[in-house]
């Protein structure tokens, strides 16, 4: 009863109260609300069954306008005060109020949209304002949370430690995770760079190389850091060095002398002190990202204190994974350690499908892949899909496209990860939101269309292989007016004014009102879409098996199949305008099989079809439509086996070992390695390797055709002998298997 009560005094605020009073109500509902702070144990969901929905606290809902001002007790709005505590409402470079009580108070609203688990932007406390030219006062402030000096404490914007616990406990009450954006790459902006003094620089406070001037021992002997880096095994000792060692004096200001927390990041020495990144070779690893204090993370002290100070988290708060910001400006051996480590503290702390996805602002498959195969983590944001769902659903672009992009899936694949629990999204607080790419995709469309165009391209992303992400305020159809600050408008009512002449999609209403509407048709359109995730097993975790695509704009789909109740989805989306149905016939595994219809968009689709004798589906959809079909009876057995045949270098063949250099990181040069059916088959693929004849060990799973992976030959000794093995697997328990031995592995000459 008491659960109920709660339910609906949240909500009457949230959703119909003017802004003139939500404050005050949102404030006595939080008191309401206070419950020990024990955290309940996380869910046990794996992370491809989540619906993700990431929030920067600051502009999503004022809970506590107390903290608006981070505790500062001259709460005025001169140039001073302002530069002094961060907020000025009115200004889209500054603090506007939102915060943890806030989250909390929106979390009905949460549920009954479908999200599952909440990301949020960083909440540890930061340097409040750092120089920004393009901002008023020539200063913007910390709302984003990545410009931390306080690793272990809330924002005192955002709230406090116990709010922030009893957030974690509220949403794990409700079945929601929450996942928090981490920062190990760099911290504030304290410390300055100051040529010594007799050196010679090329240009001025500029990026200095490594060949123009390598760190120094404490001798004054010349090192390569790399080659001490530290990856969480034993190691030769890192040089010891002094200030002199650096290509720059690094200076820190006497008052931010001791800012930092915990106390080793205030040493200038847990620095790399080579300037600002050019973003490019070496400087993507070496350099201030914008002037941010880039760490040392090669250093083993550095490792090993971001290890504690992201384990506290887990222990302390039972946060279910993290957001990893800046993921490919720091070295690999650093993700080496952290990666196992993190899981091992949630393992420990007792939390079940621990994920952490990193931020690799990288749109090919070949190199977000390098970080979940070398770096090992479990997952990357995939920047890959943002590229091909906007052009499908937004330009209407060819929908081979699609089908291309999703046959380099197998770039992911390895012994513990796939493409399966990649992020998938359609614009973010960088980037800009993908309402903003529908206005220049087709600035002279109707307001219809533009919806009808938003629910495809999320449907795309609730319906193939990943799981999805909803930025804030998508669902109440905000655009902006471009990347970054343009695209990080309130949630309640806005007073920036450059936010609230936007026009929004589906709705008259503008930013400068409270948005929580559940009528929205795009939060009604999600809703649906996250109602039918939900439910169907299939369209979360089922093998993704290619259907149907063509050069131009018009139909695209493909089949879902989960192994366990081997039901066979048919999800099809059409990318066309023009006011005609689009028909097609598209294969499947059910030849005479009849197909009901489980969601629609917009109605119309026929309820139920049947397949003719070859398996072919008659589809027909609406312009910008969406329909999924759900098999009537499961996948037979096939059968006999098929024949398997493995592609790879013929026996006896040089694997050659290469590398190229992709922004500092070493890509190594893959070999593809195939296993071909003679006729399609509902199954999967195991590849197992064997090195001078030991036990055959897993490579990788490859769930759906083009059954491939992308072998390494640099992780094997040069000289040795390797046997690739291939096993399919039908979901029925029969399986055949193919190898090729006496492979050579050879490193390539420099």
């Amino acid at each position: 009863m008491k659960l109920k009560f709660n339910k609906r005094i949240l909500r009457v605020p949230v959703l119909s109260l003017r802004m003139a009073t939500i404050s005050t109500c949102l404030l006595i509902t939080a008191t309401l609300l206070a419950a020990p702070t024990l955290v309940t144990a996380s869910i046990n969901r794996p992370p491809e069954d989540e619906i993700i929905y990431f929030i920067m606290p600051d502009r999503f809902l004022d809970g506590d306008p107390t903290n608006n001002f981070g505790g500062d007790e001259r709460q005025g709005f001169t140039r001073e005060d302002v530069l002094r505590h961060g907020y000025l409402p009115t200004h889209k470079g500054y603090y506007h109020g939102g915060d943890l009580r806030g989250v909390m108070m929106a979390l009905p609203y949460l549920q009954d949209l479908g999200v599952t688990a909440i990301w949020l932007a960083p909440i540890f406390k930061n340097q409040t304002v750092q120089p920004d030219r393009s901002s008023l006062y020539g200063h913007s402030a910390a709302y984003h949370g990545y410009w931390i000096l306080d690793f272990l404490n809330v924002d005192p914007h955002l709230g406090t430690n116990d709010e922030f616990r009893e957030l974690v406990r509220q949403a794990h009450t409700r079945d929601m995770k929450v996942y928090l954006d981490i920062v190990t790459n760099h911290t504030a902006d304290v410390i300055r760079l100051r040529p010594w003094p007799q050196r010679s620089y090329e240009g001025r406070g500029g990026y200095v190389s490594k060949s123009l001037m390598p760190y120094r021992d404490s001798q004054g002997e010349p090192f390569d850091d790399a080659a001490f880096a530290y990856d969480g095994r034993t190691q030769r000792p890192f040089p010891r060095m002094t200030d002199e060692g650096f290509p720059y004096q690094a200076v820190v200001l006497s008052q931010d002398t001791a800012a930092k927390h915990p106390d080793w990041l205030n040493d200038p020495q847990y620095y790399h002190n080579r300037g600002n990144s050019r973003f490019a070779d070496e400087s993507s690893l070496y350099g201030d990202f914008f002037g941010l204090d880039d760490l040392f993370t090669e250093r083993p002290e550095v490792v090993r204190g971001m290890i504690a100070i992201y384990r506290h988290w887990i222990e302390a708060y039972h946060v279910d994974g993290f957001r990893i910001d800046t993921t490919r400006h720091v070295n690999v051996e650093f993700w080496q350690a952290f990666a196992p480590a993190m899981q091992q503290a949630a393992k420990d702390s007792g939390i079940e499908h621990f994920i952490a996805f990193g931020e690799v602002a990288d749109r090919r498959p070949e190199v977000l892949s390098y970080f979940t195969t070398q770096a090992r983590l479990q997952s990357v944001l995939d920047f890959g899909f943002q590229k091909v769902a906007r052009a499908f659903a937004s330009a209407s672009g060819s929908s081979d496209r699609l089908r291309a992009f999703f046959a380099l899936d197998d770039y992911h694949t390895d012994a513990d990860s796939d493409a399966y629990c990649l992020p998938t999204f359609l614009g973010n607080h960088d980037m800009g939101r993908f309402g903003r790419f529908l206005l220049q995709d087709n600035p002279d469309a109707s307001d219809e269309e533009l919806v009808a165009r938003s629910i495809l391209a999320h449907a795309l992303m609730f319906f193939a292989r990943g799981t999805p992400v909803i930025y804030y305020g998508d669902e109440q159809g905000f655009t902006g007016d471009g990347g970054d600050k343009d695209a990080r408008e309130d949630m309640f009512a806005s007073q920036v004014a450059v936010y609230n002449d936007n026009r929004l999609i589906g709705t008259h209403r503008s930013t400068a009102e409270l948005n929580f509407d559940p009528s929205h048709p795009l939060y009604r359109a999600f809703q649906r879409l996250a109602k039918v995730y939900r439910k169907h097993a299939g369209l979360r975790r089922g093998a993704q098996f290619h259907r149907f695509s063509s050069e131009g704009p018009g139909l695209y789909a493909f089949s879902r199949i989960d192994a366990k109740d081997k039901v066979e989805y048919v999800v099809a989306f059409n990318n066309s305008g023009g006011g005609r149905p689009t028909e097609a016939l598209v294969p499947t595994f059910c030849p005479g099989g009849a197909f009901d219809l489980i969601f629609s968009q917009p109605a119309g689709s026929r309820d139920s079809i049947v397949a003719d004798d070859e398996g072919r589906l008659p589809l027909r959809l609406a312009p910008f439509g969406v329909a999924v079909y759900r098999a009537v009876d499961a996948l037979k057995a096939p059968g006999a086996l098929p024949k398997l045949v493995i592609a790879v270098p013929a026996a006896g063949e040089t694997l050659l070992a290469s590398q190229r250099y992709e922004s500092g990181y070493p890509m190594p040069a893959r070999i593809e390695i195939r296993a071909e059916l003679d006729r399609p088959l509902f199954g999967r693929v195991l590849f197992q390797v064997s090195v001078d004849d030991s036990d055959y060990r897993l490579l990788g799973i490859d769930r759906s055709p083009p059954y491939r992976l992308f072998l390494d030959p640099s992780q094997f000794p040069e000289g040795s002998r390797i046997s690739i093995q291939a096993t399919f697997e039908d979901s029925f328990g029969e399986s055949c298997r193919a190898s090729v031995e006496g492979l050579r592995v050879r490193a390539a000459l420099p």
